[in-house]
């Protein structure tokens, strides 16, 4: 890979030859420890991993001590191979593992939470060789993920309910604890992760507005009273480089410890431009954390992170399928060099012709304090405090994407240049008392406050190419620049409030039943100050919205008691939920836009959105714990979901609000030990399945998509695979060694991008494999992503806008370990 040698701070010295060439600061690193262990399945639906804080856990209602301290299996994806030691995930005496989750805020087995869930541990994450929360996401049952055209976005969609350019995500993150405070930082890199916990359903009663379709919770390692650590290394084909490290130990015995880590990546780039003849897309991406743990007085513990991020590359990797090319990729001649019939999503490139390659800056940096008291009698006092700025600028090239620079046509300037430019700061805080187990019998509690503020700013233009680079812009247009006049130029500064009051209470009732009530009342202030500049809408304008509601939710389980039957093995529960999405504003003026070529009735203010949810659900666990069997069934009506349409003309990023939909499915999966014998190892398989039948109900824009499916949301989705383990040998300097393989198929089908569904996506299937040698203390993987080279499109945006998925590439990755 050519060296990347400008930062995107010296953009003035970088502006070579139309292409912006950026750098990286050396950085990063990650990994997770690789013991021996007996194979256990790559998981399915299911499973919030999570501590027990400071002794406060619970069985299926924690007032059940002995109940909850017993083993159960864990129903939790992907994990080929777990420690038999984890405190988290211990072997049960003959099935698979035992997992405890805290996702509904109390610890339990996941067997017994009553939500459909899923857990990526730090195991899983090492057999993947995962530097980044895709090849997490692609473990997780009727969840679809996509990465696109720059490293800070990403769109994630559960069960219908997704995510578009420009709004917030319909599932809240939360890394160690702290509320990600915009989908930008969903993407981040990868690295020293302890636990991922997905939790399928409306969860804003307990993580708030945006928890329409669910939670992620990410929990990275924490800081150890003894000293341990780990180092990785590996290289592939495309240029793929990462190294990563963790270390942890403590600072003074018994009352401070720390842990640090990092990873580097990088890669040459996955497609060809032939026009430039150098590689498409390619990435340097450098990310390190620190965190302390402190006891400073007795029940009073406080942990600290610190962290920081940085990626550089490029930016914008689409084609335009209604361009008509000539053979060396520039736009035909002609004021009509357009087949607009040919608008396909499954019209897949990987060569590219645009004339800029752009550029792409993407820094993050957070930093939290959480304070645990448990000095009480009766309950257990947290407080999390969180700083978070982050910012990315893109340069890219404007639609049709193609060798020409900028000409007229019958839709006016073509073949411009783009850029867009955010920057957010935001503060956040939360309290919680979450009530001990047994202070009061059969009953648990917990009473929260939360509170955040945030910045916002973005910027997005065109330009005039001229052949001389694209100039970075960031809160001033320059019209009059000789080489990349700017043509349009939105921008606003965005002042966002939340105010939040949380509690769930719980009880159990005879005959093994148990009924939890939970609520959350969110009011969030939204305030835009449009830009003086805006070559669109009102400059200056100002614009005002208070979005609030409440989010309950309801739910009944049913756990036989000993003695009775089914005692151990079935876990049956009926949820009703109801989840609230904040709206908010397009960038003004867009609603004009959007009318210029005649979608009328866009308006700048995007409302709410709410999906009521229904779902009831059982697990099971079979064949002394080494088959488990889990399944729901859900109806959902979501109103006001918001949806993407791109005008590229203005480039001009607009949401509009789909009426009303209605979701209704259901997921399945298995999972099971086939066996596990000593001498010929281990084997585990698992399959999973989600049905979603969805259809617009209501759609004033445009009342004829009424029955069509929803956008980004496939009918079908599967996963399987299995996993196979068998001990070589022991020796004295790496420790017990143990072949590995593990293959992981996943398919969807029927997938819409747009509302009018234009061109629905055709039914595509990968395959990951995954093999080589685990041993205590080295251990030597493989991995080959996409193995038969599936081509498909990671996006499609309404009107022809398409983006390639990555071909097949392969790591090779070593591993050290030392106590980890």
């Amino acid at each position: 890979m050519k060296k990347l040698t400008a930062s995107i701070a010296l953009v003035d010295s970088v502006l070579l030859g139309g292409a912006w060439i950026p750098v990286l600061a050396a950085g990063g690193v990650r990994s997770e420890t690789i013991q021996p262990a007996q194979i256990v399945p790559a998981t399915v639906v299911a499973i919030a991993e999570a501590q027990a804080a400071n002794g406060t856990g619970t069985n299926s209602r924690p007032d059940n001590a002995q109940d909850a301290a017993k083993p159960a299996p864990a129903s939790g994806p992907a994990t080929a191979a777990t420690p038999a030691t984890s405190p988290r995930e211990q072997q049960s005496s003959t099935g698979l593992p035992v997992v405890t989750v805290t996702a509904h805020g109390f610890a339990v087995e996941n067997f017994k939470l009553p939500a459909v869930d899923t857990v990526i541990t730090s195991s899983d994450l090492s057999e993947l060789q995962n530097t980044e929360i895709r090849g997490a996401m692609d473990l997780v049952p009727g969840v679809t993920y996509t990465q696109s055209q720059q490293a800070g976005l990403s769109f994630i969609s559960i069960r219908g309910i997704s995510q578009n350019r420009n709004t917030t995500s319909p599932v809240v993150t939360r890394l160690d604890g702290v509320n990600e405070i915009d989908p930008e930082q969903f993407n981040q890199a990868t690295y020293d992760i302890d636990k991922i916990q997905v939790i399928k359903g409306p969860e804003g009663a307990l993580y708030g507005s945006d928890a329409v379709a669910g939670a992620i919770l990410v929990d990275t390692k924490n800081p150890t009273n003894y000293f341990t650590g780990y180092a990785r290394v590996g290289e592939g084909d495309f240029g793929q480089r990462t190294a990563a490290f963790g270390v942890g130990g403590p600072i003074i015995n018994d009352a401070l410890q720390f842990r640090l880590a990092g990873q580097y990546t990088s890669n040459d780039g996955f497609f060809r431009n032939v026009t430039l003849q150098q590689n498409e897309n390619p990435q340097e991406r450098s990310a390190a954390r620190l965190k302390l743990h402190w006891l400073p007085a007795e029940n009073l513990t406080l942990d600290l992170s610190s962290s920081y991020e940085r990626t550089l590359g490029t930016a914008n990797f689409f084609h335009y399928t209604p361009a008509i090319l000539t053979p060396n990729g520039f736009l035909a001649p002609g004021v009509a060099p357009f087949d607009f019939s040919n608008i396909d999503a499954n019209q897949v490139s990987r060569t590219f012709y645009n004339n800029n390659l752009g550029g792409d800056d993407y820094r993050l940096h957070q930093d939290s304090l959480k304070a645990t008291y448990d000095g009480l009698s009766f309950a257990r006092l947290e407080w999390t405090g969180a700083y978070d700025d982050l910012s990315e600028l893109t340069l890219a090239d404007e639609f049709p994407y193609t060798a020409s620079t900028t000409r007229n046509t019958i839709i006016g300037p073509v073949d411009g240049t783009q850029t867009q430019y955010f920057s957010i700061r935001a503060w956040t805080g939360e309290v919680r008392l979450t009530s001990k187990l047994n202070a009061v019998p059969r009953l648990h509690w917990l009473f929260g406050l939360y509170y955040s503020y945030v910045d916002r700013f973005i910027s997005s233009t065109t330009g005039t190419d001229n052949g001389l680079g694209i100039i970075p812009l960031f809160l001033v247009p320059q019209f009059n620049s000789p080489a990349n006049p700017t043509g349009s130029f939105l921008a606003d500064d965005n002042h966002n409030y939340t105010k939040s009051v949380l509690g769930n209470i719980g009880y159990d009732l005879p005959l093994g039943f148990s009924i939890d009530l939970a609520d959350r009342w969110d009011k969030v202030d939204k305030n835009q100050f449009v830009s003086i500049f805006n070559t669109a809408g009102v400059p200056g304008a100002i614009n005002r919205g208070t979005f609030q509601r409440q989010s309950p939710r309801a739910t009944l389980q049913w756990l036989p008691t000993e003695g009775m039957p089914l005692y151990g093995h079935l876990s049956l529960y009926a949820t009703y939920g109801e989840g609230f999405r904040a709206g908010g504003f397009n960038q003004n003026g867009v609603g004009a836009a959007a009318a210029a070529i005649g979608l009328s009735g866009v308006g700048d203010r995007i409302e709410e959105e709410i999906a009521r949810t229904a779902e009831v659900g059982f697990k099971s666990r079979w064949l002394d714990d080494r088959l488990e069997v889990d399944g729901d069934v859900y109806r959902i009506r979501d109103t006001n979901q918001p949806f993407f349409v791109f005008v590229g003309a203005v480039g001009a990023q607009i949401l509009i609000n789909i009426d009303q939909a209605r979701m209704h499915g259901g997921d399945l999966s298995v999972r099971g030990q086939a066996f596990s014998d000593p001498t010929w190892g281990s084997l585990s398989l698992y399959a999973s399945g989600n049905y979603n039948k969805n259809y617009i109900t209501q759609y004033r824009l445009n009342p004829a998509d009424v029955g069509n499916n929803l956008p980004q949301a496939p009918v079908f989705l599967w996963q399987a695979g299995f996993a196979y383990q068998r001990h070589l040998f022991d020796n004295n300097v790496v420790g017990p060694v143990s072949l590995f393989t593990r293959w992981d198929f996943s398919g969807r089908r029927r997938e819409a991008w747009d509302a009018d569904n234009s061109s629905f996506q055709k039914g595509y299937t990968t395959l990951d494999l995954h093999f080589g040698f685990k041993g205590e203390r080295v251990s030597l993987m493989a991995s080959i992503l996409n193995l038969t080279d599936e081509k498909y499109n990671e996006e499609f945006v309404e009107g022809g806008f398409t983006e390639p998925a990555l071909p097949r590439s392969a790591m090779v990755t070593l591993t050290m370990n030392f106590g980890e």
